[in-house]
């Protein structure tokens, strides 16, 4: 459990300052998308720490690391459809 943990933890840590930066880059005439970017990343911590919290108390453990996984999927999945799209 600890090591799934630890995974996702490994593997979220490097999305936010890789998107951060590649947005900025991306998008040199339109300061605005890191702001963007930012009122979402507040958003989304806002938002789900008190569902997960929920899912933590209902499930336990294993159901958090899967919430915790699926997060991380639909992030991997999202950059990664951001990234080859906005190549140049």
């Amino acid at each position: 459990m600890g090591l799934g943990l630890a995974l996702c933890g490994l593997f979220l840590g490097p999305i936010f300052p890789n998107s951060s930066s590649w947005i900025a880059r991306k998008t040199p005439g339109f300061p605005l998308a890191t702001t963007v970017l930012m009122i979402s990343i507040m958003a989304g911590a806002f938002i789900f720490p008190p569902i997960l919290g929920f899912i933590l108390e209902i499930s336990g453990t294993d159901g958090f690391l899967l919430a915790l996984a699926t997060l991380l999927g639909l992030s991997a999945i999202f950059f990664s459809y951001s990234y080859k799209n906005w190549r140049s």
